[in-house]
């Protein structure tokens, strides 16, 4: 089917969530984000390879999903926070919670990290 309109493609958006979000623990802390997003993460680069993982939250603060979006070097990684939100307005989302490794194994959060 040819959606065009003149020279213009159209923009078609959908969500499909799946049912099964009842059995799926709600995040309330930061303990609880950790234990949903860990699993996310590329174990095998995880000391070696910045990474930035995004879980997009329903109302209720139960995960509709969670995806690894960026992946960078040893020091640090580009993040589009246009294609966050994107997915968060797509999913209708309520909240998200961004996560990321530092490599070095460092806790502290960098400056950059603080902006």
């Amino acid at each position: 089917m040819d959606r065009t309109k003149g020279q213009l493609q159209e923009i078609m958006i959908s969500y499909k969530p799946t049912e099964g979000l009842d059995n799926v623990n709600a995040v309330n802390s930061s303990l609880d984000a950790y234990k949903h997003i860990i699993k996310f993460y590329d174990k095998d680069t995880i000391t070696c390879q910045e990474q930035l993982v995004v879980m997009y939250l329903n109302r209720a603060n139960k995960p509709i999903g969670v995806i690894p979006l960026f992946r960078g070097g040893l020091t640090g990684t580009v993040v589009d926070v246009k294609l966050i939100i994107s997915i968060a307005l797509k999913s209708l989302t309520s909240s998200i919670v961004v996560s990321h490794n530092h490599p070095s194994g460092n806790r502290q959060p960098s400056r950059e990290d603080t902006l």
